[in-house]
């Protein structure tokens, strides 16, 4: 599971990478979106499956507004939810506020296209909840 899920992280960091989104903030952007990849399958999200939601429904097929959702995204992740604008888009507003360090940041937002969202959606339907059970099940089975 866990190669399988490395192996996905991959391809979409080298094409954000060849687009020219590199650096501090390419990596600062995959740490996020892991976070919520797993957010989204283990119940940290709730209701689940509301960030494939958003992807999968909200974003354009071509990719050409992903990256901006991403950060739209991100910014409410960072904001408390009496400190929101009550105008806020729904399927927004539905985000928890996740408190520290990982969404304070702001980064530019990357240009995505039509494969880059793909490889993002086909990370959307992989199951990373599984990731954490290997070290779960260690851990509670001292062997």
């Amino acid at each position: 599971m866990n190669i399988e899920a490395s192996e996905m992280m991959g391809k979409l960091h080298d094409a954000l990478k060849e687009s020219g989104y590199a650096g501090h903030n390419l990596e600062r952007f995959l740490v996020r979106l892991v976070f919520c990849l797993f957010a989204d399958d283990t119940g940290i999200f709730e209701p689940r499956d509301i960030f494939s939601t958003l992807i999968a429904q909200r974003t354009n097929p071509d990719g050409s507004d992903t990256g901006l959702w991403l950060s739209q995204l991100f910014e409410v992740l960072n904001t408390p939810l009496k400190q929101r604008q009550q105008n806020l888009d729904a399927d927004l507003a539905q985000f928890p506020f996740v408190d520290g360090d990982l969404f304070r940041e702001q980064l530019p937002f990357p240009a995505f296209n039509a494969a880059m969202r793909s490889a993002l959606i086909d990370a959307l339907d992989f199951s990373w909840d599984a990731i954490s059970r290997p070290f779960s099940d260690r851990s509670s089975n001292p062997s």
